[in-house]
């Protein structure tokens, strides 16, 4: 019965040193194959990118109607009477808001045409004048408002709202009738000068 035991032993003891040779086997030393990141064994590089897109130039909250009020008659006989050919009505203050989000740093433009006063069937046009910010307004875009870079980039979000002024000239020569017309305005890009 020693002689088990003890062989039994030998084996306990053999298979534990064997165990221990494996629990104690050092690491493999050799050079790991290097990334393509990898510079040396204990530097790398991480190659970053941003992209920075350009938003959008828009025109915004620009007041919906215009009212002139109105002429009556005996006011352009009278202006008549003083060989005057209009009688001016001042209109309410036009606004509008211009955002711009490009980066060009270039500014925009702020134009407006004007299609003229007609009865609402399209007759009898009236011949007067429509005046924005001072600016006499006609079929074709004027320049009614600017802001340059610097304004642009200075403005909180890139957005500038303004105030317009806007009055009409009525003829003398006009019909009764109730008119109509329309107001269009064309936010551009800059540069401005």
């Amino acid at each position: 019965m020693k002689k088990l035991v003890l062989a039994s032993l030998l084996s306990v003891s053999v298979l534990g040193a064997s165990s221990a040779v494996f629990a104690d086997t050092p690491a493999d030393t050799t050079t790991p194959s290097v990334a393509s990141n990898q510079l040396t064994p204990t530097s790398a590089k991480t190659d970053a990118s941003v992209s920075v897109k350009n938003g959008d130039l828009t025109l915004s909250n620009v007041s919906s109607k215009d009212a002139f009020g109105q002429v009556k008659a005996s006011a352009l006989l009278a202006a008549k009477e003083d060989n005057k050919n209009f009688v001016t009505l001042t209109g309410q203050d036009l606004s509008a808001t211009a955002t711009d989000q490009t980066l060009s740093h270039n500014g925009w433009i702020l134009n407006a045409s004007f299609t003229g006063f007609a009865l609402a069937d399209g007759s009898q046009p009236l011949a007067g004048v429509l005046k924005i910010n001072n600016q006499t307004v006609g079929t074709t875009d004027v320049k009614i408002d600017s802001a340059d870079g610097t304004k642009v980039d200075a403005a909180a979000n890139g957005v500038i709202t303004n105030t317009y002024s806007s009055s009409y000239d009525v003829p003398t020569n006009a019909e009764v009738g109730d008119y109509t017309g329309t107001i269009n305005w064309n936010l551009v890009a800059g540069p401005t000068k």
